[in-house]
């Protein structure tokens, strides 16, 4: 039962919970602490966290016009992939 304590507690503080061990009781406590604070006023903004790092996530991302930059290469054929769905098809039509 400390674990789910803990969980809690660390939902409602707005720190990333610790994983433990739950039995059933300790799930259904679980989904009510969760539940009661996903309606809690604001909380469906973003940590501020969360969107600093996923600003420097995608600005670290290779962007379209470096992608078009990148020599051309044919078509990339799964040639497994492709002789499965043809005997596929072929084992289909007999």
């Amino acid at each position: 039962m400390h674990g789910a304590r803990r969980f809690v507690a660390d939902l409602l503080r707005g720190r990333r919970p610790r994983s433990f061990r739950a039995d059933d009781a300790d799930a259904a406590e679980l989904r009510a602490a969760i539940t009661l604070r996903a309606a809690q006023p604001g909380s469906a903004t973003p940590r501020e966290e969360f969107v600093s790092e996923l600003h420097r996530r995608l600005a670290a991302e290779p962007t379209h016009q470096d992608v078009r930059a990148l020599p051309r290469r044919g078509p990339v054929v799964d040639s497994t992939r492709r002789r499965l769905v043809a005997a596929g098809a072929g084992h289909l039509h007999r």
